[in-house]
C-alpha cells in the first residue's frame, strides 16, 4: 500500500523537486518504507511505499518499463498478479522484481487499458505516464477500495491519493465546493465524484480517465449494475450455491493471505468476520492473529462475541477497550487523518483497532462488503415491506417524492430500475454509501497507522456471483445473510452467535457527549467557533447541544457531524490561507 501522486503542468510557471517531495511527503503515513520520483519537462511523479510484496529497492516507484519510456505510480495491490506474471513472461517479457507494479507496467504494455483493467483482480488507484504519447491515465479499482482524487484548472493537471497531497500544489485553488458542502451535512460524507474543495474530484470506483491535450476524459469499465443485465446465476439448488459461494470465498481469501510481512484479521464477531476467519484459518499454513475493538457500554461491545469466534478457530486474539479518556486531547488529531470532512463515528474504534494491529502485522483482512451484498442493514428488511406499499401510491407522487433527490442518485435509480427495491437499495448502497463512507473509513483509519487492509468479500468474482443471485438467498424467512450464516452453521460455533441481532461498529458517543466529550462540544461548537466558519445556523447548533447535554433528545449523530466539520474547517481552512501544509 502506498501514496501516489502526479501532476503535468503546461503552464510557464515551474513546479520544483523540493515541492513534488512535500506533495508526496504529506502522505507519509501511507507509506513510510521508501520514496521515489520523476521530474521532467513539466511531468512530475511521487510515490511514497509501505513494502508488502518484494521488499528490496527494486520497487521503488515511479516504475519505467525496459521496454518503452513509460512510466507507473500503482497503490494497493493486484491479487491475481502471479498469474499474470506467467502470462508475459510466455509473452517474452522479463521481470527485475517480484511486485505486482512490474506487472500490472508489463500488462498495460502488453495489453493495453481495457484488457488490462479486465483481467486484473484486486484493490488500486494508479497513474501511468506515456512520455512520448504525453498522455496520463489513471485508474482505480471497481469497487472504490483505494482512493483516487484529480484536480483540472487550466494548464494545471494534479492527481493524488489524499487532498493534503493536491493542497501542496502550488498553483491549485482552495475553495470549498458549496455543492459538496451541502451533500456532506446530507450524507455525513461527502458522496463521489465530488470532493469538498472546488475543481478537485474523485476518480469514481471503476472509472479510468485519460489526459492528453489538456482533456480529461473519464469513462466507466465496471458497473455492478450491468453484471445483473449478464443473466441470473444458473446455480438455483441452495447446496449448489452454498458450494460455489466457498469456492469463491476460499479463492478470495488464499489470495489476499500473499504477503511477504505479518497478516491478521479484523475480527468484531459479526457474521462477516467469523466467516472470514473460519476460511482463511483453514487456508493459513500458520496461527493467524486477530483483532478487536471493545467497550465498556455494553449495548456497544461485541468483544467477547470476537472473543469466542478467536477461541472457536484457534487464533491469537488481541483486544483494546477504548473509553473516552483515549480521545481526550486527541480526537482532533486523529480527525485530521481525513482530509475531508467525514461524520461517519466508526471511523474513532477503526482507527484505534488499526493502531493495535500494527504493533504485531502490516496486513489486516476485513469483513467490509457483507451487509451491501447479502442485506445485512434492518432498512433491507423494511424495505421489502415499503416496496410493497409503494407500488399502491399513484405513479404522479412517486415522482415527486424522487424529485427531492440530487440527480446523480436519480441516474442511478435509472440503473437499478428493473430489479426489485431490497436489490436497488442495496446496489445503490454498494455504489455509494459503501466506497464513500465504509471503505473511505477502513483507508484512510488503516493507513493514518501505516497498514494495508484487504476484502476478500469484495472481490469482483464473488461480487458478481452475489449480485446475479435472487432476493431470496440473502434474505429468506426473515433471515438475512442468509447464505453466509448458512455457511458458517457448518462450523462448530454456538447458534447464538451466528443469529444474534447485527450491532453495528460506532461510538457510544450518545453518553460520551454528555461527560467526558462534552468539552468538544463547548471548544468546537461554540457560538463564536460556528460564525467562523459562516454556515451552519448558531441558534440551531445550541438547540441540538442543549438538547442532547440535558438527555432530552439523542442528537449525537448529528453532533459528530457537525464537530467532523468544525474539527476540519479549524485544521485544513485556516491552513490553506497560507501558500502550502504539511501535516506530518
Amino acid at each position: 500500500m502506498c501514496g501516489i501522486v502526479g501532476f503535468y503542468n503546461h503552464s510557464s510557471d515551474t513546479v520544483s523537486l523540493e515541492c513534488l517531495k512535500e506533495m508526496a511527503r504529506s502522505m507519509r503515513h501511507r507509506g513510510p518504507d521508501d520514496e521515489g520520483y520523476y521530474l521532467k519537462e513539466g511531468v512530475g511523479l511521487g510515490h511514497v511505499r509501505l513494502s508488502i510484496l518484494d521488499l528490496s529497492a527494486k520497487g521503488r516507484q515511479p516504475m519505467k518499463s525496459r521496454y518503452s519510456d513509460c512510466y507507473l505510480v500503482f497503490n494497493g495491490e493486484i491479487y491475481n498478479y502471479q498469474d499474470l506474471r506467467k502470462e508475459l513472461s510466455s509473452a517474452g517479457y522479463l521481470f527485475e522484481t517480484n511486485t505486482d507494479t512490474e506487472v500490472l507496467l508489463y500488462a498495460l504494455e502488453c495489453w493495453g487499458l481495457n484488457e488490462t483493467l479486465c483481467r486484473i483482480n484486486g484493490m488500486y488507484a494508479f497513474g501511468y505516464w506515456m512520455e512520448k504519447e504525453k498522455k496520463f491515465i489513471l485508474a482505480r479499482d471497481r469497487l472504490g477500495k483505494k482512493p483516487l482524487y484529480y484536480y483540472h484548472n487550466g494548464p494545471h493537471f494534479v492527481f493524488a491519493s489524499e487532498l493534503k497531497a493536491i493542497f501542496n500544489y502550488p498553483f491549485c485553488e482552495k475553495k470549498i465546493d458549496e455543492e459538496a458542502r451541502r451533500q456532506y451535512f446530507t450524507y455525513h460524507y461527502v458522496p463521489s465524484p465530488y470532493s469538498i474543495i472546488k475543481n478537485i474530484k474523485k476518480l469514481p470506483p471503476g472509472y479510468y480517465l485519460e489526459f492528453a491535450q489538456n482533456i480529461p476524459f473519464i469513462k466507466s469499465y465496471w458497473k455492478p449494475s450491468e453484471t445483473i443485465l449478464l443473466g441470473n446465476t444458473k446455480q438455483k439448488d441452495v447446496e449448489d450455491v452454498l458450494e460455489e459461494t466457498v469456492r469463491l470465498l476460499k479463492s478470495s481469501i488464499k489470495y489476499r493471505l500473499i504477503s511477504d510481512v505479518p497478516l491478521g484479521i479484523f475480527l468484531s464477531g459479526g457474521v462477516d468476520s467469523a466467516l472470514i476467519t473460519a476460511l482463511a484459518s483453514q487456508e493459513s499454513s500458520s496461527r493467524l492473529q486477530t483483532f478487536s475493538i471493545g467497550f465498556e457500554e455494553s449495548p456497544f461491545d461485541e468483544a467477547p462475541f470476537a472473543r469466542e469466534v478467536a477461541s472457536c478457530f484457534g487464533t491469537d486474539h488481541h483486544e483494546y477497550y477504548l473509553k473516552p479518556t483515549d480521545m481526550l486531547g486527541c480526537t482532533e488529531d486523529i480527525l485530521t487523518n481525513l482530509d475531508e470532512p467525514f461524520g461517519d463515528s466508526s471511523f474513532i474504534p477503526t482507527y484505534f483497532v488499526s493502531k493495535m494491529a500494527r504493533k504485531h502485522i502490516k496486513v489486516a483482512l476485513g469483513g467490509d462488503g457483507g451487509d451491501e451484498l447479502l442485506g445485512g442493514y434492518v432498512k433491507y428488511k423494511s424495505l421489502k415491506y415499503a416496496g410493497a406499499i409503494a407500488k399502491l401510491l399513484p405513479k404522479k407522487f412517486r415522482k415527486k417524492v424522487f424529485s427531492f433527490y440530487n440527480p446523480s442518485f436519480g441516474n442511478l435509480c435509472e440503473e437499478w430500475k428493473s430489479m426489485d427495491l431490497v436489490s436497488a437499495m442495496m446496489g445503490i448502497d454498494l455504489q455509494t454509501y459503501l466506497p464513500d463512507d465504509i471503505l473511505t473509513k477502513v483507508d484512510r483509519a488503516s493507513m493514518a497507522n501505516s497498514l494495508e487492509v484487504r476484502a476478500p468479500l469484495l472481490d469482483y468474482h464473488l461480487v458478481e456471483f452475489l449480485l446475479r443471485l435472487p432476493l431470496a438467498f440473502k434474505i429468506q424467512g426473515g433471515v438475512q445473510k442468509f447464505l453466509f450464516k448458512k455457511i458458517l452453521s457448518k462450523y462448530p460455533l454456538e447458534k447464538k452467535l451466528i443469529q444474534r441481532k447485527k450491532m453495528g461498529f460506532c461510538l457510544p458517543l450518545k453518553d460520551w457527549f454528555r461527560k467526558e466529550l462534552r468539552y468538544l462540544l463547548e471548544k468546537y461548537l461554540s457560538p463564536d467557533a460556528i460564525r467562523s466558519t459562516d454556515f451552519l445556523n448558531v441558534s440551531k447548533v445550541q438547540g441540538l447541544i442543549q438538547e442532547h447535554t440535558q438527555n432530552k433528545k439523542d442528537h449525537s449523530s448529528k453532533l459528530f457531524a457537525i464537530l467532523a466539520y468544525q474539527i476540519w474547517h479549524d485544521r485544513y481552512i485556516e491552513r490553506l490561507r497560507n501558500t502550502s501544509i504539511s501535516f506530518w
